[in-house]
């Protein structure tokens, strides 16, 4: 599927059922501040690295910690919304509340599926630190290329491993081992259309960090490509929002596959 014609069914689908982006929109910007809050720990954390200050890193893990699993729960919860409108959605009715009652009712197995999503981002991130943290002390190309490609190849992974999960969970309640084996397959069923969206996203997040780290997150330069940020993020949410009701029904019309 091609990405215009994504967003334009995005779009469409948005004047059709704009009830069903609400959830997305809304933790659009909780998302959009975490990401630019996540980008300036990034950028303290390289310049403590380079002044030997490891007491001022740890002063930032705590904040750090204490907010990821307030949006590990939001997230989690959004998605397995998505899910059960999705299954209302081909029904021609949609509820909010219904679909969070329903995401609250598997709340053990959207913990496990956002745990192990968390640990995945959470090595890639690392990984991808340490040699961004290698670029700005030596300035060496070599080391902003690797943690392109890292940083790219996570996003990649992540999209094939986790993409159709919460689906799968919810609609279905298959255990963990058995939900990431079927999503895996449906991601790879539906790689090109999946990968696609989430690197472009990447790579919007990736460039609006750079704008950050080099205008040191002060500015005129840094304002106008938070706003872009922002555009481009609501954006995302309309397209998002599609893809988690498109997700969903993929695997409701493919689950008799296997």
């Amino acid at each position: 599927m091609k990405a215009a014609r994504v967003l334009r069914e995005a779009l469409a689908l948005l004047r059709a059922e704009p009830k069903l982006f609400v959830p997305r929109i809304a933790t659009t910007f909780i998302y959009t501040a975490f990401l630019l809050y996540l980008s300036k720990v990034l950028y303290e954390v390289v310049l403590m690295l380079q002044r030997g200050e490891v007491a001022g890193i740890k002063a930032l893990a705590p904040p750090l910690a204490a907010s990821l699993p307030a949006i590990l729960a939001v997230d989690m919860l959004t998605y397995g919304m998505y899910a059960s409108l999705a299954a209302q959605h081909r029904r021609g009715e949609v509820s909010l509340m219904l679909a969070l009652r329903h995401a609250l009712s598997r709340w053990r197995s959207l913990l496990a599926i956002g745990v192990a999503a968390l640990l995945f981002v959470a090595c890639v991130f690392l990984i991808s630190s340490l040699t961004l943290a290698g670029f700005m002390y030596t300035r060496s190309a070599l080391f902003a290329l690797v943690t392109l490609g890292i940083s790219l190849l996570g996003v990649v992974v992540f999209a094939l491993l986790f993409f159709f999960a919460v689906p799968v969970t919810v609609l279905e309640g298959r255990s963990f081992l058995a939900t990431m084996e079927r999503s895996t397959s449906l991601g790879v069923r539906r790689s090109s259309e999946v990968v696609a969206l989430n690197l472009f996203f990447m790579l919007l997040i990736f460039i609006t960090m750079l704008i950050g780290m080099a205008t040191q997150f002060r500015g005129k330069a840094f304002a106008a490509g938070v706003v872009l940020f922002l555009i481009g993020r609501l954006i995302q949410a309309v397209v998002y929002t599609y893809m988690s009701v498109v997700a969903p029904t993929a695997y409701l019309l493919e689950e008799g596959d296997g």
